[in-house]
This record gives C-alpha cells, structure tokens and sequence, in this order.
C-alpha cells in the first residue's frame, strides 16, 4: 500500500524498498511492474545500498528530462 500511495502522490520520488523480511515474489512484482528501483534484505551492505541510491537518483535524472 505505502508503495502505491508514493507512486500516485510522489511519481518523482524513486522508491528503494529496505526490508527484514523477504518475499521473492513480491520483489519480482515490484521490478517488473517498475514500482520500485531495488529491492534490498537487511542486512544490506553500506556498496549495495549506495549502488541502488545512485541507480534511483539516476532514474529521476533521466525522468526529469
């Protein structure tokens, strides 16, 4: 739900879903329907998370043109 509302009042917000409990199905959902930009399992380690920050700034950058 927290992803749908983003995605309806903040389209140029990208979305990195950080999670304690994995669900490989609803990962793959979220890609595919290009909801979010990664999905990442805790505990992420600190080269991951950055790759996906800048991977999400780089999508809006690209977004905004």
């Amino acid at each position: 739900e927290a992803i749908a509302y983003f995605r309806k009042n903040y389209k140029r917000v990208p979305i990195i879903v950080l999670t304690g409990f994995p669900d490989t199905e609803m990962a793959a959902t979220f890609l595919r329907d290009g909801g979010i930009v990664d999905y990442l399992v805790k505990p992420v380690e600190g080269e991951k998370l950055k790759a996906a920050v800048a991977r999400a700034m780089e999508q809006r950058e690209v977004a905004s043109l």
